[in-house]
């Protein structure tokens, strides 16, 4: 065989070995709390998690007596068979067994947990998109956690002053697992604490942006082989949106796309390279008038094809189109909060692309519904938005936070090794 030729053939089996080791790592989601009520006769359902399992067509949900509590922060890995590895709120990390990790409880912990508001202990952080998994480039069962860090201003307004790291090697003690390095400092500042990834070029390591609170600037961070590490500076790029309390973001499902959503003002669209990460073309989305929302959530998703944004703000899902010469004016609501309540109000607030190309919404305070958008690739009514459609058997706040793992690698591009 060709010595060139041979090259091909184990670099594209290497790209395929890194995409099918994380082929059904979000199979697995988790969602509730308060697991240590259990069956509450009063309300008249079930407190704890509810698991929705995407290894069945349709998913399967189901009730489970894990012992963890999710309000925001939320998120699970599971293997290449779709099996359950770990999972965490936040704050304390757990294996597939649901046996607290050694040294994975107590992450991030400061004064807000700790005393302004000591039930986040129990119940995990508060973050949307608070916390990321990613597999540890090049190592085997190694994985990366990337969490927010929050802190207090002065008038007590909640803040995220650190981005902060730790290694989770699953096959320290004895396949039980261990965290080793935890609270890594990558980051220090006033920051946004939503938190995204994406597939570096290569189709190995990751890049995340953190936003800098109340500004149109970025930080960078690189995970790759040498672990997790911001470069230096920041890209500054956009209309300058403030961050309030509540913001969004995420990847298109190429990478090629970056959403950063804030509440206050509206939505920055911007061009995305996987391979320097660098950020160009923006476009902004002011937020349509929604003076009748209340308190506000938040959450923004892409179809799977790349054409279409879904916006979340409470009672309302809007749709614009990526592909149209003019994205603002391709506005168009799909969604109207109708009302419903299970028990407290089935609002709209963080989305998720589920592994069967479904975009699920969650409801942002304690309801046992979620919102699906059965075919996000198609235009106006016809994504086919159900309402409260998938019911849970506990309430939750919450849908974890996962980037693509399927991502591949941009075969011949200039980053391409």
């Amino acid at each position: 065989m060709p010595r060139f030729k041979k090259h091909f053939l184990i670099i594209l089996g290497l790209s395929i070995f890194l995409v099918c080791r994380c082929q059904k790592s979000d199979y697995l989601w988790l969602a509730g709390y308060d697991s240590q009520v259990g069956y509450d006769s009063s309300w008249g359902f079930y407190f704890g998690t509810s698991v929705v399992d995407f290894n069945y067509t349709p998913a399967n949900v189901f009730y489970d007596s894990l012992k963890l509590n999710f309000d925001n922060t939320d998120i699970s890995f599971s293997d290449e068979m779709g099996e359950l590895i770990f999972y965490s709120n936040g704050i304390t990390v757990h294996n597939g067994l649901g046996e607290t990790i050694t040294n994975g409880d107590s992450l991030g912990v400061g004064y807000v947990q700790l005393e302004f508001f000591p039930d986040i202990m129990l119940h995990g952080n508060r973050i949307p998109q608070g916390m990321l998994a990613l597999p540890y480039p090049a190592r085997n069962n190694s994985y990366i956690l990337v969490y927010s860090f929050y802190d207090t201003l002065p008038s007590f307004s909640i803040y995220c002053r650190r981005t902060l790291a730790a290694e989770l090697d699953m096959s320290g003690m004895q396949g039980h697992g261990v965290v080793q390095g935890k609270d890594l400092i990558l980051l220090e500042d006033v920051l946004a604490g939503d938190l995204t990834a994406v597939k570096h070029a290569n189709g190995r390591d990751w890049w995340l942006l953190v936003n800098k609170r109340n500004t149109n600037c970025f930080y960078k961070i690189l995970v790759d082989a040498s672990g997790p590490h911001s470069l230096s500076g920041t890209q500054c790029l956009g209309s300058n949106i403030q961050y309030n309390t509540i913001g969004a973001s995420c990847f298109s499902p190429d990478g090629s796309k970056y959403i950063y959503q804030s509440l206050s003002d509206g939505v920055n669209i911007y061009d995305f390279d996987r391979c320097n990460g660098i950020l160009s073309n923006s476009t902004f989305l002011p937020i349509p008038n929604t003076a009748d929302s209340g308190w506000l959530g938040t959450g923004v998703s892409v179809s799977p094809n790349g054409r279409f944004l879904y916006v979340c703000l409470t009672k309302y899902v809007y749709q614009y189109d990526l592909w149209a010469s003019d994205i603002p004016g391709s506005l168009e609501i799909v969604a109207i909060y109708d009302g419903y309540k299970s028990p407290l109000g089935s609002y709209f607030n963080t989305s998720q692309v589920g592994p069967d190309g479904k975009i699920y919404i969650s409801c942002g305070n304690s309801e046992t519904v979620l919102h699906v958008i059965n075919k996000p690739d198609e235009k106006g009514a016809a994504c086919d938005f159900h309402q409260h459609s998938v019911q849970l058997p506990s309430p939750v706040i919450s849908v974890p936070n996962f980037p693509n793992y399927r991502l591949g690698p941009i075969l011949g591009s200039s980053c391409d090794t």
